[in-house]
């Protein structure tokens, strides 16, 4: 991988898939907030709010998924719709 790249594990592909947009979109959001001039310990969370944010519960991965693959027409949904 060496510096280009990242893996997203999770009990199933839908947890994997789902860690894996996060992972982007996370780097996206500091990508901005660095271009803005923030630097990088500028709105780093403490053990307490890292803990309290590390959760699966709402139902975040079938969410998730289930906005991933709205328009995937394997699924039986989009162009060809279900």
């Amino acid at each position: 991988m060496r510096g280009n790249g990242a893996i997203t594990v999770g009990q199933d592909l839908k947890e994997a898939a789902t860690f894996a947009f996060f992972l982007e979109d996370a780097a996206r959001v500091e990508r901005d907030v660095r271009s803005m001039g923030f630097g990088p310990q500028h709105g780093l969370l403490d053990e307490d709010e890292i803990r309290a944010r590390q959760t699966l519960a709402g139902g975040v991965v079938e969410r998730m998924w289930s906005w991933l693959t709205a328009m995937d027409v394997t699924e039986g949904r989009g162009a060809s719709g279900g």
